[in-house]
């Protein structure tokens, strides 16, 4: 004969939650493919001067995500922009990328820890604010231009934020 299968009754009203969750998660799904979409075609307009092997390693985690790229000793692209770039700009844009930008490498440092090393006081703050949950210039909601991001490769500047 035919198997029985144990179904779950759910009480009234969860059924119908759990069909909203399912289309706010497929809603989700689908602004996350449009947005990395976006960012694929952005990237061919991002410059990094001085700074080829930033360049590069940004092209492939556009392409194929932050944790496509391994580095010895634990590190990531933000560990080796944090010691060596002194550009905030940059440094935001690859801690923008970053799936965690309180990592710690085997030497147990954070890219704040390298970047307190070398004195850099602005990108060591910059990281900070990042790390407390403030989301960069970008993802600020009162004022939405990047204004810590240089002018892009085809010469276009940023239209003046407005005062609140």
């Amino acid at each position: 004969g035919a198997e029985v299968q144990s179904v779950e009754v759910l009480p009234v009203g969860q059924g119908r939650q759990a069909g909203l969750l399912h289309e706010d998660v497929e809603r989700l799904k689908a602004k996350v493919r449009r947005q990395h979409l976006a960012l694929c075609r952005m990237a061919s307009f991002v410059r990094v001067e001085g700074y080829p092997e930033v360049q590069g390693a940004l092209e492939e985690i556009v392409r194929s995500g932050w944790d496509s790229l391994t580095w010895d000793g634990n590190h990531s692209l933000l560990h080796e922009v944090a010691k060596a770039v002194d550009d905030p700009g940059v440094v935001e844009l690859v801690a923008l990328l970053a799936t965690d930008v309180e990592r710690r490498d085997d030497a147990g440092k954070r890219p704040v820890d390298y970047a307190r090393e070398r004195d850099d006081e602005g990108v060591a703050s910059l990281l900070e604010r990042l790390a407390n949950g403030d989301g960069g210039s970008c993802r600020r909601r009162q004022n939405s231009s990047c204004s810590s991001l240089p002018e892009g490769p085809l010469g276009l500047s940023r239209a003046p934020s407005a005062s609140p």
